[in-house]
């Protein structure tokens, strides 16, 4: 690493690391980590504009506030990194590595983060707005108050992922993965991708006459057995039902399509159960569960085969 160090023969940092990095390119980072691995790049404030590092080894490196506009950091390393301010649209960070990186405030505006690791990193007030995040591993991230409008989130984890605030108006959730994520105060005014409750219910359940949706319920030794006593054809049950849709399973009279229900459960004693419209919730992620704060009993099936029921 002699050639990367200054005249007190200290490693280069700030500027002076950017020079040479535009210079030598990806191999500072492979010959300083030979040298020392414990070293942490120093380039606060640094104009790293349009360079190509590809698969750079930045663990642990220092880029508050530099300008990395335009930069090809695919496949680079940036665990631990300190990216707090830096100004990053436009950059491409395919596949790179973020996990548990310091994000705050950054600016990626239009970037390219297609299948980037970001489990745990740190993205509140982050500016991603239009940003390429297909497929990215966003679970546990930390998103209050990003700018996520028109962001393509198709297929991205965002599990357990705190978005309270955040702006994703307009943005793509197709096939992202939402379970147990906050959303709280989110703007997701149109959305695209987003599990339609209605048509879900249109599509999987039977609906009466007098608005009632059919569903159906195991009973006996379930993990969702019943706490209010023996069923009884019209007793209706009540219970406070948790809204969140990026929950699956949460509180409330917990219901199921016959499919799901005979899948799960074959042995066991199977009822019809009417659920009032009003207080159901379809979480995102369903898999053929739903709950609601209002039902009633109808009456007992039974199952003949998968999907067809006798009195």
């Amino acid at each position: 690493m002699t050639k990367f160090r200054n005249g007190e023969g200290n490693p280069l940092k700030g500027q002076a690391l950017a020079d040479a990095i535009k210079r030598h390119g990806a191999e500072v980072f492979s010959a300083a980590r030979a040298d020392d691995p414990d070293w942490a790049p120093d380039l606060r404030n640094a104009d790293l504009r349009r360079r190509i590092l590809r698969g750079a080894d930045l663990r642990w490196a220092n880029l508050s506030l530099a300008d990395l506009s335009g930069a090809d950091l695919r496949n680079a390393d940036l665990r631990n990194a300190d990216l707090t301010g830096a100004r990053m649209n436009h950059i491409i960070l395919v596949n790179a590595d973020l996990r548990d990186a310091d994000l705050r405030e950054a600016k990626l505006i239009s970037a390219d983060l297609s299948g980037a690791k970001l489990t745990g990193a740190d993205l509140r007030w982050a500016k991603l707005s239009g940003a390429d995040l297909r497929g990215a591993n966003l679970n546990l991230a930390k998103l209050y108050k990003a700018d996520l409008r028109e962001a393509d989130l198709r297929g991205a984890k965002l599990t357990c992922a705190d978005l309270t605030q955040a702006n994703l108006s307009g943005a793509d959730l197709s096939r992202a993965d939402l379970r147990n994520a906050d959303l709280r105060n989110a703007d997701l005014s149109g959305v695209k991708g987003l599990l339609d409750p209605v048509a879900w219910i249109t599509q999987h359940c039977e609906t009466r006459d007098d608005g009632w949706i059919v569903a159906y319920k195991a009973v006996g030794e379930t993990i969702y057995a019943s706490p209010w006593g023996e069923p009884q054809p019209d007793l209706e049950i009540t219970e406070e039902c948790n809204p969140c849709r990026t929950v699956d399973c949460g509180c409330g009279v917990n219901v199921a399509t016959l499919e799901w229900v005979t899948a799960n459960y074959p042995n066991h004693e199977i009822w019809e159960i009417l659920v009032h419209p009003l207080g159901a919730v379809i979480p995102y992620a369903t898999d053929g569960k739903f709950r609601a704060s209002r039902a009633r009993w109808s009456k007992r099936v039974q199952v003949c085969m998968r999907g067809e029921t006798n009195d």
